[in-house]
């Protein structure tokens, strides 16, 4: 459940950057809210805590999900419903304007409580839970930190494991960069040919617009087609003009074209 690395990124401490990061990560049922709430912070490592306490969950109820939303709307709601709603100082960091529109709406009363859900829950796992699942990721329990919970204090002879050398930061310099689309075309074309150095990717992706030129029409047909500033490309460098044509190729298909 938690080993999907497909949307995963470097937290990097440092980064000046202000882009806010795509809050369409994680898998629904395990989302921590502040990826539904759009906070004006970017998020941490603190989600992957959110999801661990999720799946915590479900061992403690015979692998039944806590939150099986069907929407993002339910999904907050399902979360607020056990969390309780969360602090005003929270709430301002919100910048997802319906999630604050939700709380301001939501009745005054108790919520389902963590020993009601789970009452047969040894009260340490209960404990450990409602840090795992603390809606504020500010004040969310670190992995470090859950390890060394109570809960866990029978296995604390079995130790941690070898401790790992965390990785240079200089690994995930690409991060902090403002790149281009060419710019990532080229990464990409130099990443392929470090694992395939025999292949000359000019060479190949120019052979393939030949193709789609004969599939497609003459290949001076579709270079006719294009806009001036893609033709200026096309002179100055072979790789991104056969790029344009595989994206041209795409957006035809896209568009039913035959």
């Amino acid at each position: 459940k938690i080993c999907d690395f497909g949307l995963a990124r470097a937290s990097l401490e440092d980064n000046t950057d202000h882009v806010f990061f795509t809050d369409y990560v994680a898998t629904r049922w395990y989302r921590a809210p502040e990826l539904i709430t759009s906070r004006f912070t970017n998020y941490s490592t603190a989600i992957d805590i959110w999801s661990v306490g999720c799946i915590f969950a479900e061992m403690l109820s015979a692998g039944k999900p806590l939150f099986p939303g069907k929407n993002v709307d339910e999904q907050f709601s399902l979360i607020v419903d056990v969390t309780g709603p969360p602090s005003s100082d929270s709430v301002a960091q919100f910048r997802n304007s319906s999630a604050r529109r939700y709380l301001e709406s939501l009745p005054p009363g108790p919520r389902k409580s963590l020993e009601q859900v789970f009452p047969n829950a040894p009260p340490l796992a209960l404990d450990l839970l409602k840090r795992l699942l603390e809606f504020d990721p500010d004040r969310r329990i670190s992995a470090e930190e859950a390890l060394q919970h109570e809960y866990f204090k029978a296995y604390e002879n079995l130790g941690n494991g070898a401790r790992r050398d965390p990785l240079p930061m200089d690994e995930f310099a690409f991060e902090r960069r403002a790149m281009s689309e060419d710019d990532m075309r080229n990464e990409f074309a130099r990443e392929i040919q470090r694992y395939h150095p025999d292949v000359d990717l000019n060479d190949d992706l120019y052979s393939q617009a030949d193709y789609a030129g004969r599939r497609f029409g003459s290949r001076d047909a579709i270079l006719s087609t294009l806009p001036a500033s893609e033709l200026k490309q096309v002179a100055q460098n072979r790789f991104d003009v056969n790029m344009t044509l595989g994206e041209r190729e795409l957006m035809n298909f896209s568009k039913g074209r035959p």
